[in-house]
């Protein structure tokens, strides 16, 4: 994961493999998706805004949740949002192209 130079802790973290982009981190409250969803937000407002598309599992290292948010259309199938959320709020979340967005660990 890197940032860009100069940038603070509140700031976006990228993934990039084989010099591209492969995803998004948000790891503090600001950054909001195209819906409004952010950095401690409730759980239950991203299947509010994002309808039909929500597949929630456990969390691999808290008592929390990966909420996923499958793709749109066909053409953006290879492409994932992922909330990670504790106590039923957003703790952080990424968006970017599979396998990738669905790496735990973030780079290994």
């Amino acid at each position: 994961m890197v940032r860009l130079a100069g940038d603070s802790d509140k700031d976006p973290l990228f993934m990039v493999v084989d010099g591209k982009v492969a995803r998004v981190d948000v790891t503090m409250p600001g950054i909001q998706t195209n819906h409004k969803v952010s950095v401690g937000d409730d759980e239950a407002k991203i299947s509010q805004v994002y309808p039909e598309r929500v597949t929630v599992s456990p969390h691999k290292y808290t008592d929390g949740h990966y909420v996923t948010v499958g793709p749109r259309t066909p053409a953006d199938s290879g492409f994932e949002l992922v909330f990670e959320t504790e106590s039923l709020r957003v703790t952080r979340y990424r968006a970017g192209r599979l396998p990738e967005v669905e790496y735990v660990e973030g780079c290994s």
